[in-house]
């Protein structure tokens, strides 16, 4: 008779989660980046449509593997490279990624433990079976990704890459969290030229994107969010995606952003 009962409250358990989530059914996986869209509005910029989305928290986390990434030194500058590699005969995409203040150094470690978006794109393009390579490069404490030296490494470091044979010089993009979504913006200014697109996550927009397509991701303690769409629609003519997540704080914006928005299907559309 318990045993009957126990039965019977557990088909019912299941039957409402059935009904209620249908990710819970049986044989089916819940993905850990399902998104519900609350609110969407489209702008169109001579021709171009800007797209504004206020999505809900999700949240996940992966422990990265720190020794996949091949440690290498620009001009001083020290850097990680990972890469993912298919067996066809196009060429590798090219990612630079700027981590945040917290990640400042010479160590060439601790700006690779603290970030997550750089493994978030490695696991994309091993999902997608697409080849590609990211750049980790560390930035010297009392430095910035703003200022000319910095600046002059990268673009010497991206030039260097994008001239190799293997590497496809139309799909080169620069992503960064924070601080480096603040280089981000000053590198796409100064060399427009160079990228496909930008995502940059964590900072309010800084001027104009130099006509590069460019993917925006706050969340509630990078200010007003009417001042971000403000900028961005700004860009005329250029394709510009917006991101805002209302819960979350300034640690889960640079974390997540690059594992839950969606961002890099539309990052990795673009070439230039």
């Amino acid at each position: 008779m318990k045993l009957r009962y126990i039965l019977f409250a557990t088909v019912l358990y299941l039957t409402a989660c059935t009904q209620s989530n249908p990710a819970c059914r049986c044989g089916e996986e819940k993905k850990d980046s399902v998104h519900v869209v609350e609110d969407s509005l489209p702008v169109v910029n001579n021709g171009k449509q800007n797209v504004f989305e206020f999505l809900p928290v999700v949240i996940a986390t992966k422990t990265p593997n720190l020794e996949a990434w091949d440690k290498k030194n620009w001009q001083g500058m020290p850097y990680r490279e990972g890469r993912v590699t298919v067996n066809d005969s196009t060429r590798y995409a090219l990612v630079v990624f700027l981590h945040g203040a917290n990640g400042g150094g010479t160590d060439n470690v601790k700006h690779h433990q603290n970030e997550h978006g750089h493994y978030q794109i490695l696991d994309y393009w091993e999902k997608n079976r697409m080849k590609g390579i990211v750049l980790m490069p560390q930035c010297p404490i009392g430095q910035s990704w703003t200022n000319l030296q910095m600046k002059d490494k990268l673009k010497g470091l991206i030039e260097h890459y994008a001239a190799a044979d293997s590497v496809d010089a139309s799909h080169v993009y620069i992503c960064g969290t924070s601080n480096g979504a603040l280089g981000g913006w000053s590198m796409i200014q100064s060399y427009p030229n160079l990228f496909a697109g930008a995502m940059l996550a964590a900072a309010v927009p800084q001027g104009n994107s130099g006509g590069v397509p460019v993917c925006v991701v706050t969340g509630k303690h990078e200010g007003n969010q009417g001042n971000v769409m403000a900028n961005l629609e700004a860009q005329k003519g250029v394709d510009v995606k917006y991101i805002y997540r209302p819960g979350w704080n300034h640690g889960q914006t640079c974390q997540q952003s690059f594992r839950e928005t969606g961002c890099l299907d539309w990052l990795f559309e673009h070439r230039r």
